[in-house]
This record gives C-alpha cells, sequence and structure tokens, in this order.
C-alpha cells in the first residue's frame, strides 16, 4: 500500500502521526520532481511519480483542518510537485499546487518577489495549457509588470515573460499584439545577451511560427534561417534547438507547396532526434507524427499512417494514451482515415480525441473544440448533416466564447457552416457565413492570405450556385489573381478556377462582352474545389522556449517505486 493511501485511513484517529506521514510523502515527491528540468517531467516514468503528486493535493484539500501550511522551507517543492503536475497534464491539481505555493511566497517574501513572480508566470502558463486565456493573460501582465519594478524592463526575466504574452496573444488570435511582444523580446535580448544567445534565436524562431499564423511566408523563412545557423554556431548542428528550427522549416515548406524540400528537413529533423535523444523521445514522435501529416500532403496514405501509427504508440508509452501529445495524434489519424474513406475508423479516433481532450484539458479548450469540428467534417461526410450542423454550431460558440469572434479557429469553423449550408441547399445562410468568415479573415490575415482567398473561392461557388453569374465571376477572378501570387502551391485551385472562369465565359461572352477579356487566356481543368479544415499540431507546442529533456534514468524510478510500498 502506499504511504499516502495510509494517510488518508488514518487521518481521523492520530493527526499528530498523520502530519508527519504527510510532510514525509510531500518531502520524498518534492524532491524527486526538483531533480527534474522541465520537458523531462511529461515523461511516462515519472507517471508513478505524478499519482503520489496528485494524492497529495488530494489530501491537502480534502484534509486541510489537519495540514498546515507549507512551511517556507517546503514552498519551493510545492512548487516543483505543481510544475510535475502541469506536465503530466493533471491542470487541475497543478493549479491547486501553484496557488499554495504562491500563498506562501506571498507571505514569505512578499507579491513583488522574483520567486513569487516567477510562479505567478508559472500559474500564466497553466492557465494558457486550460485554455483560460484571460486568466493567462491577468497572470502574465502581473507577472511582467512586478519583473519590470522589481530588476527592470531589459532583464532576461522580463524578457522571458513578454515572450510569454507573445505565445498567449497568438493563441488569442491577436497577431499584430504577439509580434508587438516577440518584437520587443527579440530586441531585448539582442541587446543584454547578443544576437546568437539561445535566449534571442529561441524568440526568432517564436516570431517564425507567428509569420506562418500570419501568411507571411517569407518572413517566416528568413526568421527560421536565422534561428537554424544561429543555433549551429552556439550549440552545434546536432543540438536539439537546431533540430527543432529544422523541423519548423519543413513544416514551413510545406506550408509553402515545397512537399520535398519539406521532406528533406522533417527527416534530417527525424534522424537527428533519433541520434541526439533516442528514437522514443518526444522531440523525436514529433516529427514522425509530422511526416506523416506531410505524407498525406503528398497523398501517400499508406506511409503516413504508418508514421501516425508509429508516433501514437510512442507517445502512449512514453506521455500515456490520455496526454494531449497522444491525443493530437489520435486526431490527425482522424483526419487520414477521412481521407481514406475509412469513416468508421475516424470516428473511432475523433470521438477519442475528444474524450480525452474533455478529461484532461475540459470542455471548452480548443483542441476539444477543433475535434468537434473535425468530428463535423466527418459526419457530413457521413451524410449526416443534421449531426454535422451540431458539431459546428457548439464548436463555433466555443471559439466565440475562449478565443472571440474574430479568431482564425472561429472563422474557420463559420467557413466549415457554410459548406454544410451549401449541402443543405439553404445558399442564404452559407452566404451569410461566406461572408462573415472572408470579412473576418481579412481584418485578421488580410487579403492575400490563403484562407482569405479560399473563402473567396467558396463565394464563387455559392453565387455560381445561385445562379448570380456576375458575382461568381467577380469571386472566382479576385481569388485565381490571389492565388497566382500567393506563397505556396495553389496549381489545382488556379486550374479549378481557370475552368470555371472558362465556362462562365462561355455562357456569358455574347451576353456581355465585358467578360471576353478574362477568359481568353484560361487553361481547362477540373479539380475539386478546396475545403477549409483544421490539423493539429504533432505533440505540444511548437515554440521554441523551453528547456530540453534528458535522458531519463529510470532506476530511480524502482527506487522510488520500492520505498513507498509497503
Amino acid at each position: 500500500m502506499c504511504v499516502h493511501d495510509w494517510t488518508i485511513a488514518t487521518l481521523d484517529h492520530d493527526q499528530a502521526t498523520t502530519k508527519a506521514q504527510y510532510w514525509y510523502a510531500f518531502d520524498c515527491v518534492g524532491a524527486l520532481a526538483e531533480e527534474e528540468n522541465w520537458d523531462s517531467l511529461a515523461s511516462v516514468g515519472l507517471s508513478d511519480l505524478a499519482a503520489h503528486a496528485h494524492r497529495l493535493e488530494h489530501v491537502c484539500r480534502n484534509h486541510s483542518e489537519a495540514i498546515e501550511h507549507v512551511i517556507p522551507s517546503r514552498i519551493n517543492r510545492t512548487e516543483y510537485i505543481a510544475k510535475l503536475l502541469h506536465q503530466q497534464v493533471q491542470l487541475a491539481a497543478a493549479e491547486k499546487m501553484y496557488v499554495q505555493a504562491l500563498d506562501g511566497k506571498e507571505g514569505a517574501v512578499g507579491p513583488e518577489h522574483t520567486s513569487t513572480l516567477n510562479t505567478v508566470g508559472n500559474l500564466g502558463l497553466l492557465y494558457k495549457a486550460q485554455g483560460n486565456l484571460a486568466k493567462a493573460e491577468e497572470m502574465l501582465l502581473r507577472a511582467r509588470k512586478g519583473y519590470e519594478v522589481t530588476v527592470g524592463l531589459e532583464h532576461t526575466s522580463t524578457l522571458n515573460t513578454i515572450n510569454n504574452l507573445g505565445l498567449l496573444y497568438q493563441a488569442q488570435g491577436n497577431l499584430a499584439k504577439a509580434e508587438e511582444m516577440f518584437v520587443r523580446a527579440r530586441e531585448g535580448f539582442e541587446a543584454i545577451v547578443g544576437l546568437e544567445h539561445t535566449l534571442t534565436l529561441n524568440t526568432v524562431g517564436n516570431l517564425g511560427l507567428l509569420y506562418i499564423a500570419q501568411g507571411n511566408l517569407a518572413k517566416a523563412e528568413e526568421m527560421f534561417v536565422r534561428a537554424r545557423e544561429g543555433f549551429e554556431a552556439v550549440v552545434g548542428l546536432k543540438h536539439t534547438s537546431t533540430l527543432d528550427t529544422i523541423n519548423n522549416l519543413g513544416n514551413l515548406y510545406q506550408a509553402q507547396g515545397n512537399l520535398a524540400k519539406a521532406e528533406e528537413m522533417l527527416l534530417r529533423a527525424q534522424k537527428g532526434y533519433e541520434a541526439a535523444v533516442g528514437p522514443e523521445h518526444t522531440s523525436t514522435l514529433n516529427a514522425v507524427c509530422g511526416l506523416g501529416v506531410l505524407y498525406q500532403a503528398q497523398g501517400n496514405l499508406a506511409k503516413a499512417e504508418e508514421m501516425l501509427l508509429r508516433a501514437r504508440k510512442g507517445y502512449e508509452a512514453i506521455v500515456e494514451p490520455e496526454h494531449t501529445s497522444t491525443l493530437n495524434t489520435v486526431r490527425n489519424l482522424g483526419l487520414l482515415y477521412i481521407a481514406q474513406g475509412n469513416l468508421a475508423k475516424a470516428e473511432e479516433m475523433l470521438l477519442r480525441a475528444r474524450k480525452g481532450y474533455e478529461a484532461t484539458v475540459g470542455l471548452e479548450h480548443t483542441s476539444t473544440l477543433n475535434t468537434i469540428n473535425n468530428l463535423g467534417l466527418l459526419y457530413q461526410a457521413q451524410g449526416n448533416l443534421a449531426k454535422a450542423e451540431e458539431m459546428f454550431v457548439r464548436a463555433r460558440e466555443g471559439f466565440e466564447a475562449i478565443v472571440g469572434l474574430e479568431h482564425t479557429l472561429t472563422l474557420n469553423t463559420v467557413g466549415n457552416l457554410g459548406l454544410l449550408y451549401i449541402a443543405q441547399g439553404n445558399l442564404a445562410k452559407a452566404e451569410e457565413m461566406f461572408v462573415r468568415a472572408r470579412e473576418g479573415f481579412e481584418t485578421v490575415l488580410g487579403l492575400k492570405h490563403t484562407l482569405t482567398l479560399n473563402t473567396i473561392n467558396n463565394l464563387g461557388v455559392l453565387y455560381q450556385a445561385q445562379g448570380n453569374l456576375a458575382k461568381a465571376v467577380e469571386m472566382y477572378v479576385r481569388a485565381l489573381q490571389g492565388y497566382k501570387f500567393a506563397e505556396g502551391n495553389h496549381e489545382a485551385r488556379i486550374m479549378f478556377l481557370e475552368e470555371q472562369l472558362s465556362t462562365l465565359g462561355t455562357a456569358n461572352s455574347e451576353t456581355d462582352p465585358d467578360y471576353r477579356h478574362v477568359f481568353e487566356r484560361l487553361s481547362i481543368s477540373r479539380p475539386e474545389p478546396p475545403r477549409i479544415t483544421s490539423v493539429p499540431r504533432c505533440g505540444g507546442a511548437n515554440s521554441q522556449n523551453k528547456a530540453k529533456e534528458p535522458r531519463v534514468d529510470y532506476r530511480k524510478r524502482d527506487i522510488f517505486s520500492r520505498m513507498f510500498k509497503r
């Protein structure tokens, strides 16, 4: 029996002994958690330790009258336990321990001490992981303000918090504010630690990810190339920070439509991770999962399935079946099975992912809502349009509540509703959705972003279905011009639009000669119109702002297990 079980069983009989047992268990868990760095706390080798940590939180919460407040010498260990629970995706328990640590630090050293502010920042990151973006912003702004007062505007702690605010604003869909934070953090790091310091290069990498979200792929490439060259010079070709940037370059090249170059980068990252941290490390599995998504884009569905199944199996062994990294891969498998036409298997995967997200991050988290949106796509493919509408509406309302009306996640779901209403024959409602999505994308991402152009293309399809050929031509011409100058490979969309315009030109040229000059240069082909989809990231966050995971000494886990057995 575990010491924690014994603690609960005897709590009402001998409080003095119970306290001693509780604090003995607390010290053991805290000491072992303290020995790990941030990323290694996610390892499945620490799942038993996390179970004991969760029991500590349970005892403290349910028997607070018997367990006195944390004494100052144990405050830091409380935060180490919170970090363990955070990385093991036991977010509610982690929050309780962070709050306990924060209360202790505020009482011991004051609300503005750097140690207190560090806990405030960690609590902000936890709220971000929970999807509570408003609370996360409150904590990170408090940490930033506190650091500015105590250590100054140009201290690394202040700049790290500004960098984390950038990640938060990006999650909120406020890309302009996110860019402001990343640029400020980068310039600050450049001034105090230099152009080639890892802190500077991490922020450069985050800017690259932001520029991908903004659709500025050339600028993203510039950032990633700078980060890669910097990491290669500072930490070497085989360092995981270098490999992270190479992996991000692979994802960028895929977004640009350069699938061969993307495969080259992702394979290089995968092989590098295997040599640096082993084939079963989460970084390696992230690259494997990314290759699966790439092979699906290439149309090699069998190879995609092989990669995604390998990634899922690896995640299940390392970070357990309900970890978000595992669930992301399960969701990617669901999308792959839709592409394969295996709708029953797709439903199995997406329902598993949804149930897992609801248990780990909650009903209103973006990962949960993305999966509900994907279920809408599945049910539409199955012909169950009523169920599809239910999923899309639920996802849209959830996104509106947590990230706002103008976030790309919200707008993607609005676009999917438009496509559904076309399938239902409700063209007026479809137009309402597409116009809203277009206006939102134009505001958030600009006139030339592919998501904006996709929605304009869909409006053309809608107007053609309504018989409003003049309006359809206007949309098709606008989309065609945009795709021709947009970054990435849009050949299939261009060919589709050229045929549509050629067909419409044949129908209209005799009655409206002004159309003729548009159609004279156009060729004919017939790909399907593009659809809006949401593909989850592989693994956890792609941001480059964390310490890297060492190999875990599993012998220590065995010692720990024996120590807590009777």
